[in-house]
C-alpha cells in the first residue's frame, strides 16, 4: 500500500491555493462580542451604513438602489456568523473556576487533553491554520458575492456581529489575530431584564419558539441562569481583551454610543480605517435610530433604548440575585452596585 507523503507543520502554508491575500483579508475583520441585548445590531447597522441587513436574502445584506449611485461600499456586514458554535460547542451551563471566573462547559475544555480528539492540543499545528483558512475562505465569499451585485471597495472592512457566541471569543481571536476585537458592553441588569421579556408569552422570540417563562418560579430561575451566563460571556471577552493586541481592540459601552452617537460611532469608524466626515456619520445615525425601522415596545426586538429599566422590571430579589452573581465584573467595565 502507498504511504501519503508526509507534510511537515513547518511546510504547511495555510495560504496555499488560496486566490487572495489572506493576512490582508484577516487585518480587514473586526469581531463584534460581548453579549446578547447589548445594542450590537444597532452598532452593526451603523457601521455598515447604507447597507440593511437582510436575513432572507442569500447574501444577508443588501444596497438600497437609492445608495447605489453612492460611493463604493466599505464595510460589509455579517450578522451571527456563529464561527464559536462549531470551534467550542457547548455541552452544559458554564462552570465556576475557584478564583470564581466563569468558563464556559464544551467540547474542547473536556477532550482537548486526549490525543484522539480532532481538535485535541497535541495537533494544534495541524488544525488551527485550517481552521483560520476555512473563516477567512466562507467570509471572502461574501467580499465576492456582494461585489456582484453592487460597487465594493478594493479594501473593504467586514464587521462580524457574533455575540451569540461570546464563549469562545478568546478561541476566535486566537486563531485570527490580525483582525481587530470590538468588545460591545452594557449594563449586565439591564441585558437580563431584555432577556426576561423576550422569553415570556407574546414577545418577539417566542413568536419563533415556545415561551421559556410561565411562573414566578421559572422566571427567578431564568434570571440566574443568564445573569452566569452574563458573567460567562464576560470573563470570556475579558480574558480575549488580555490576549489581544491593544492597537487591535475596543470597548464600546452601548449607555456611551446611546449618548453621543455620532461621536462615538466615528471614533470607531477612524479605529477601523472607515472613511466617515461628519455628515455621513449623522445620516447613518439618524437612518438607524431608534423605531426609525421596526416597531418597538416590550414585546418587539426593539425594546426601549432605555438603560436603567432593570430597576424598575426585576423584583428586588431578581436585582439582589444578578448583583450577587455579575459582582465586580459590573463595576470593572463601569456600572455601579446598588445592593453591597
Amino acid at each position: 500500500m502507498a504511504v501519503s507523503k508526509r507534510i511537515s507543520p513547518e511546510s504547511r502554508s495555510p495560504s496555499d491555493g488560496l486566490s487572495f491575500d489572506d493576512d490582508a483579508l484577516e487585518s480587514r475583520l473586526v469581531w463584534i462580542f460581548g453579549s446578547t441585548r447589548s445594542g450590537s445590531t444597532w452598532l452593526l447597522r451603523l457601521l455598515c451604513h447604507p447597507l440593511t441587513l437582510e436575513p432572507e436574502d442569500g447574501l444577508g445584506f443588501s444596497l438600497p438602489r437609492a445608495a447605489r449611485s453612492g460611493s463604493p461600499v466599505d464595510a460589509l456586514p455579517v450578522n451571527e456568523f456563529l464561527l464559536g458554535h462549531h470551534l467550542a460547542p457547548q455541552t452544559g451551563d458554564p462552570i465556576k473556576r475557584p478564583d470564581g471566573q466563569y468558563v464556559p462547559a464544551t467540547v474542547n475544555s473536556f477532550w482537548s487533553p486526549g490525543p484522539d480528539y480532532a481538535m485535541s492540543k497535541h495537533f494544534e499545528d495541524v488544525w488551527r491554520p485550517e481552521l483560520r483558512r476555512f473563516a477567512l475562505v466562507r467570509l471572502h465569499a461574501t467580499l465576492e458575492r456582494a461585489a456582484t451585485r453592487f460597487p465594493v471597495g478594493d479594501d473593504p472592512a467586514v464587521i462580524i456581529k457574533d455575540v451569540g457566541v461570546s464563549h469562545a471569543a478568546q478561541t476566535t481571536m486566537s486563531l485570527l489575530p490580525r483582525s481587530r476585537f470590538l468588545f460591545m458592553v452594557r449594563d449586565g441588569r439591564d441585558v437580563v431584564d431584555s432577556l426576561v421579556h423576550a422569553a415570556q408569552p407574546g414577545s418577539w422570540f417566542t413568536r419563533i419558539t415556545k415561551p421559556l417563562i410561565s411562573s414566578d418560579e421559572d422566571r427567578l430561575d431564568f434570571v440566574r441562569q443568564k445573569a452566569i451566563d452574563w458573567a460567562c460571556w464576560t470573563d470570556a471577552c475579558q480574558r480575549a481583551w488580555t490576549a489581544h493586541p491593544p492597537e487591535l481592540r475596543r470597548m464600546v459601552r452601548y449607555e456611551d454610543l446611546l449618548a453621543d452617537p455620532v461621536g462615538e460611532l466615528g471614533s470607531l469608524c477612524r479605529w477601523i480605517g472607515l472613511e466617515r466626515d461628519v455628515a455621513a456619520l449623522e445620516t447613518a445615525v439618524s437612518a438607524n435610530a431608534f423605531g426609525a425601522n421596526e416597531p418597538t415596545g416590550p414585546t418587539e426586538f426593539a425594546r426601549a433604548a432605555s438603560p436603567g429599566l432593570w430597576r424598575q422590571n426585576l423584583s428586588s430579589e431578581e436585582q439582589r440575585l444578578t448583583e450577587e452573581i455579575m459582582g465586580e465584573r459590573l463595576v470593572d467595565l463601569g456600572y455601579q452596585l446598588e445592593r453591597q
